[in-house]
């Protein structure tokens, strides 16, 4: 690997850890090994924590970010988990049962499952919670419909709202009052005004989009293009495209971004890139982070990559 982890494995973990400077933005540090493929993956709030999906086995690995120790027994949840989110006060992770079309959630505090999981549309593969844990939003990929689940009675809230087709990656404003949704098929993204929970203005139109992801000051919406290979800039206010198509590496799926920098996950290169949140002209070259980064997710600190050949990348955030 690019990042030249060293091998020094910890005591009861899976891990290999080092501090070999690579890059002038992301360097690798650690490399976490899981007994399966690993998907899609979350971090709590408090940076504690990763919950990562292991499809194959329908479980979810539980992670201590601290340490990068592995708990021992996986936690059972649906058939075909392949979407993860977290409340915002990191007491639960929600996750997506693509097969049963119902939404578990795992009680942090135990890692255990709570209550009977809930029935939103067929094959949910994206979900986003209301930055006031109030709500859940579920991408149904079967119907192209956006569930909405009121957390306090765990019931569906309304009817589904119809969007393109094969809709996964979401991303929701900071004030709650807005949702963006990637309709990968229909190469388009949605805007749903959450009070009305409707369809508003004209879908803004981007080739095979996949993973979405807002700024903090919540005015850039960054959109991944697996078709072409690159990654657009959205102004939320206007709606409008306003920079890209940028180039990124094969493949980009999900998206994350952390103070002043954009992070793209490119499956097909095995490779993060990582771009200026204001240009999204790149910064440095693309960082080699395994075969296959499913998922990726960043924290002010620290930036997680699951990678299909058995283990999550952990990278340190420079300047």
């Amino acid at each position: 690997m690019a990042s030249l982890l060293l091998s020094l494995a910890q005591p009861g973990s899976n891990s290999t850890q080092g501090q070999v400077p690579t890059h002038p933005a992301l360097t690798g540090v650690a490399t976490i090994g899981l007994p399966v493929q690993p998907a899609d993956l979350v971090v709590t709030p408090n940076g504690a924590r990763l919950y990562v999906i292991a499809l194959a086995i329908d479980r979810v690995f539980a992670i201590n970010a601290f340490n990068n120790t592995v708990q021992d027994n996986p936690i059972q949840v649906g058939r075909g988990p392949a979407a993860l989110t977290v409340s915002p006060d990191g007491a639960e992770v929600y996750v997506a049962n693509s097969s049963e079309g119902t939404v578990s959630s795992i009680d942090t505090g135990n890692d255990k499952v709570m209550e009977t999981p809930i029935s939103v549309g067929q094959r949910p593969e994206g979900m986003v919670a209301s930055w006031n844990g109030a709500f859940l939003y579920v991408a149904n990929a079967g119907p192209g419909t956006v569930t909405v689940v009121d957390l306090a009675t765990r019931r569906v809230v309304g009817e589904p709202i119809k969007i393109g087709a094969i809709p996964r990656g979401m991303a929701l404003s900071r004030d709650g009052k807005r949702l963006y949704v990637a309709s990968q098929v229909s190469g388009f993204v949605s805007v749903i005004d959450t009070s009305s929970r409707a369809v508003i203005g004209s879908p803004i139109p981007v080739k095979g989009p996949g993973g979405l992801a807002l700024n903090a000051e919540g005015d850039r919406l960054y959109v991944t293009s697996s078709a072409d290979n690159t990654l657009v800039v959205v102004d939320t206010v206007t709606s409008k495209v306003i920079a890209g198509p940028v180039d990124v590496g094969s493949t980009p799926g999900h998206v994350a971004v952390s103070g002043t920098r954009v992070y793209v996950a490119n499956r097909g290169a095995g490779t993060v890139s990582v771009l200026d949140a204001a240009t999204a002209a790149p910064v440095g070259p693309p960082v080699d982070v395994g075969v296959n980064p499913v998922d990726i997710e960043a924290t002010a600190d620290r930036v997680y990559v699951s990678d299909s050949n058995g283990a999550v990348w952990v990278g340190a955030i420079g300047a």
